[in-house]
């Protein structure tokens, strides 16, 4: 005695619902974040954590631009110092931020709680207690990536 097997069809409607997501959403990055470091810090030291930054694309990157930095706090000397939130530049420059992965870290040894009559003979404005960094936050990915090019990330 042998048995076939047998199969009955049957059809049966499905819906499917299909929800496209952005596939290049821009970074966020939480706002008022505070990092410290202390003063007379030495060129290349480390500012605590790196800046947070996030991408809710999959593997996606970020490239960490410093743009501008502002005293942030007031002047507190009679000498010719930025007043508070003017930019901050040319040998006074303390911080740089690392393209690709958002360190900062001591540019010059230019880091002074109180005024400094050396560093400010030396045209460096010391005395500053508090800076603002503006750093610009950008996806290192574009949509069609282009391996050929062998474009990479470079601190």
């Amino acid at each position: 005695m042998s048995f076939e097997a047998v199969f009955i069809k049957t059809l049966k409607p499905c819906k499917l619902i299909v929800t496209l997501r952005n596939s290049n959403d821009r970074p966020t990055v939480p706002a008022n974040q505070i990092r410290s470091i202390d003063e007379q810090s030495a060129q290349d030291l480390l500012v605590q954590t790196p800046i947070d930054a996030d991408d809710e694309d999959e593997g996606q990157g970020l490239i960490f631009t410093l743009v501008q930095t502002k005293r942030g706090d007031v002047n507190r000397n009679a000498k010719d110092t930025p007043n508070k939130n003017e930019v901050v530049g040319g040998t006074s420059q303390p911080f740089v931020v690392g393209q690709c992965s958002g360190i900062i870290k001591v540019k010059d040894d230019v880091l002074r709680y109180d005024f400094d009559q050396m560093l400010d003979d030396a045209g460096i404005k010391s005395g500053i207690r508090q800076y603002k960094l503006i750093i610009h936050v950008e996806d290192k990915d574009d949509d069609d990536q282009e391996f050929s090019t062998g474009r990479s990330c470079f601190i």
